[in-house]
């Protein structure tokens, strides 16, 4: 177990490492690069919230190759113009709730923000929220195994029980994916899992971020996988590990379309690895926003549409519900990969 705590120590400050550095990547899936979506995003709430129709004109010309921030300008100054009032011999503008303008952004919840700004020979190393939930869930993680084995005894407690399922559960998950010979690297295994429940479960939590909804620490876990079967294979098997690639019983007219095949699958993996945790993570999310401000919007719109807000609230419920069982399935299922690649490894070409 401390041996698990301590492999876990190293994988979060290797990913919280990485995450100031790469932070925005998961805002980049969505748009073409994590700097053009990050001042589109940027445009869009300073548009939301103008009250200047200087201001919006000036951001017309500025993005007039962006359709989306033209049109939603244009529109604001709609509301503004059409809407002063007079005040003596002037016109005083009346602010128009930006809210009016849609639903509350579903993509800024996944924003890095700086907390304690680091910088070490000029590179970036900042403590932002991503890598202090990390923190967070190393010290949830280590406390409460720490304390369920303190306070072990003959009739378990319910920490130890817990504890002690959870343990068994990765165990018989190795042991039944790469034998015994694969048990030998549990702390890692059952780290990777621990580890990405518990941020999936904090990510629940209102207000709380969703480190896993950022490809950066997704793939930084994938590449550790990664190495990690890459030594364990050439460190066991040695050139004999490349054999892996080469199928038995295959003509040798399309061997080398095979093999070719079997390479590109095997370098894809940390890839594939990655991209399923991350992509479920941040569509999830944003799902659970999109539904949440639908009932915002229609509670706002007054009493003709507030009669309609059960219906999104619902929808809401059950797809918080649906969350936390994909918070659970997609920890599991990255650890089965995990325990599969590490077979493959001890095992090449079975």
């Amino acid at each position: 177990m401390l041996r698990a705590a301590a492999l876990l120590f190293m994988v979060t400050t290797f990913a919280a490492a990485v995450g100031p550095l790469g932070g925005n990547v998961a805002i980049a899936q969505v748009g073409s690069t994590a700097q053009d979506v990050g001042e589109e995003l940027k445009a869009w709430d300073q548009i939301k919230r103008s009250n200047d129709v200087a201001e919006l004109k000036a951001l017309i010309a500025r993005y007039k190759g962006n359709t989306f921030l033209v049109k939603l300008a244009r529109r604001r100054i709609e509301q503004l113009e059409p809407q002063s009032a007079h005040v003596g011999d002037t016109m005083a503008p009346r602010a128009v709730p930006p809210q009016s303008l849609g639903m509350p952004d579903p993509i800024h919840q996944f924003e890095i923000h700086r907390i304690v700004p680091i910088k070490v020979l000029g590179v970036d190393m900042s403590i932002t929220n991503s890598s202090a939930f990390m923190l967070v869930a190393v010290f949830f993680i280590v406390s409460f195994f720490f304390m369920s084995q303190r306070l072990r005894s003959l009739v378990p407690t319910r920490m130890q029980s817990i504890a002690e399922i959870t343990y068994e559960f990765v165990a018989r998950m190795l042991r039944d994916s790469a034998g015994a010979q694969g048990m030998k690297y549990l702390p890692l295994v059952f780290t990777l899992f621990t580890f990405i429940f518990t941020t999936n479960m904090l990510g629940m939590i209102p207000g709380f971020f969703t480190v896993t909804s950022h490809i950066i620490v997704t793939a930084a876990m994938a590449a550790l996988v990664f190495v990690t079967v890459l030594l364990v294979g050439f460190t066991k098997h040695g050139l004999q590990f490349l054999k892996t690639f080469v199928p038995d019983g295959i003509p040798i007219l399309i061997l080398p379309l095979v093999v070719l095949i079997e390479i590109i699958s095997f370098l894809s993996q940390p890839v594939s690895h990655s991209v399923r945790l991350f992509a479920n993570m941040l569509a999830g999310h944003i799902t659970l926003k999109v539904f949440g401000g639908f009932v915002v919007m229609l509670v706002g719109g007054g009493a003709a549409y507030s009669v309609l807000a059960p219906l999104p609230l619902l929808m809401t419920i059950a797809m918080t519900a649906l969350e936390v069982l994909v918070a659970f399935l997609q920890a599991y299922v990255f650890t089965m990969l995990t325990c599969m690649y590490l077979n493959r490894a001890l095992h090449p070409g079975h």
